[in-house]
């Protein structure tokens, strides 16, 4: 007969696993919190799926459990249990599961503070909607949390490159934004007059004429400046001339504007006054021969007659033999110019003359024709004695031409000049014959 065994056990009843409360998702770690189990003597966690547990924080009374992770949308999971007071010990296992939160672009702005955007100037460039805490590059230089930048514009095209970094959100990494700039081109070079910049401008007047000649390219507008200040707006920015009233000591320039805005400045020039040349002479008589001596040595000066035979010097203390103007009302003049705009002045004297002696004289009567000659004709030159060479000084008084005689027809010249006047200077080798007023017509 057999004996059929019997088993007998009794069934605890066992706590509920944890219960999910709340899933806090951040960029780099998931926070799982489950609601609090009275029965409960302490929580532990696995990361691992089971394999080794750890005590929630506080010796495992704390109900909530963060788990991190090395990057943003990471998928995470958490094993949670209790030990509990009854012959079981230990609850059932709840599975959790969840997402770490995904990293967005950081939405700064990059735009320009200064306009226009100038070629050799610089300009300044302001990030915007940056985060509280953060760290920038420019152009791969590290630039710590500054939100303006002075970029220097050397070329007409480019681009500046901005990384930020979120220093709440490490793990996402920089985010990358480039600004980019086409400029105008305007510079002193291209603003040009005619005073001179190295040293002061000898003035003799109140009022200064200026020539200037700017880049038609660049210059849209131009002013002129006189001591720091706009005095007027040319109307014509390429090129003319202007006139300044002035006081000793004054500074004027030219600043120039490009179609977009930018501006430049010419160098500077320094304006000083100075009183007009003393162009009076006084004269000294030996026989025929006169001396004229002026009151100033100093500068250019030109000594003349226009009437009769003519009579024209360009040395500082002339002596002239004067018997061609025997008993006649002579009236010398003298021009003298010194450096300087309007330092020019003129004196003259009438010499009442008796008779002179022709034994010394060097002033010859010299007619020529036609005058006016049109350029390319042929004057003829009427004197009683012969020349060997003769120049041709123009209004300014320097000689444009040296000129020999022509043997075959000593009489004639080739007259190739512009349209101007001059003085024809003929001589017989080292003697002055005299001279005489040639006018080149159209």
């Amino acid at each position: 007969m057999s004996i059929t065994p019997f088993l007998s056990y009794t069934v605890v009843d066992s706590t509920l696993a944890p219960q999910l409360a709340a899933i806090d998702s951040q960029l780099t770690q998931v926070v799982f919190k489950w609601k609090s189990n009275p029965l409960a003597i302490q929580y532990s966690c696995s990361k691992d799926s089971g394999k080794t547990w750890t005590l929630s924080g506080n010796g495992g009374q704390d109900t909530f459990f963060a788990v991190a992770t090395p990057a943003d949308k990471s998928p995470v999971s958490l094993w949670v249990r209790s030990t509990i007071n009854n012959d079981c010990g230990i609850s059932p296992i709840s599975r959790f599961t969840a997402t770490t939160k995904a990293c967005s672009p950081i939405a700064f702005t990059a735009t320009w503070k200064s306009n226009p955007i100038c070629k050799g100037s610089t300009s300044i460039a302001v990030l915007g909607n940056l985060p509280g805490r953060y760290h920038v590059w420019m152009d791969g230089v590290a630039k710590g949390q500054t939100s303006e930048f002075n970029i220097p514009i050397s070329n007409m095209v480019g681009k500046v490159t901005f990384k930020v970094l979120d220093s709440a959100q490490l793990v996402c990494g920089s985010t990358e934004k480039s600004l980019s700039w086409s400029a105008e081109s305007i510079s002193r070079d291209q603003l040009i007059h005619s005073l001179d910049t190295a040293k002061p401008n000898a003035n003799c007047s109140k009022f200064v004429w200026v020539i200037y000649d700017c880049d038609a390219s660049s210059v849209s507008k131009l002013w002129v400046v006189q001591n720091s200040k706009r005095v007027q707006q040319l109307s014509n920015p390429d090129y003319g001339q202007f006139m300044a009233t002035i006081n000793s000591g004054d500074s004027l320039w030219l600043e120039g504007a490009s179609s977009g805005g930018c501006l430049a400045q010419s160098a500077k020039a320094v304006v000083t006054i100075v009183p007009k040349p003393n162009a009076s002479f006084t004269y000294t008589q030996n026989g025929p021969n006169f001396t004229f001596t002026p009151a100033d040595t100093v500068g250019e000066h030109l000594w003349y007659i226009q009437t009769g035979a003519g009579w024209l010097s360009y040395d500082k203390k002339p002596t002239v033999n004067l018997p061609a103007y025997s008993n006649q009302t002579v009236r010398v003049l003298h021009d003298l110019t010194q450096g300087g705009d309007s330092c020019f002045s003129q004196a003259y004297l009438d010499i009442n003359l008796g008779e002179l002696s022709t034994g010394s004289k060097t002033i010859t009567q010299i007619r020529v024709s036609p005058n006016p000659i049109k350029q390319g004709g042929e004057l003829n030159i009427s004197l009683p004695t012969k020349w060997t060479h003769a120049q041709v000084i123009d209004a300014t008084g320097r000689v444009v031409k040296q000129l020999k005689s022509n043997e075959t027809n000593p009489s004639t010249i080739d007259w190739m000049f512009a349209k101007g006047m001059y003085q024809l200077r003929l001589f017989n080798g080292t003697e002055s014959l005299g001279q005489v007023r040639v006018l080149t017509a159209d």
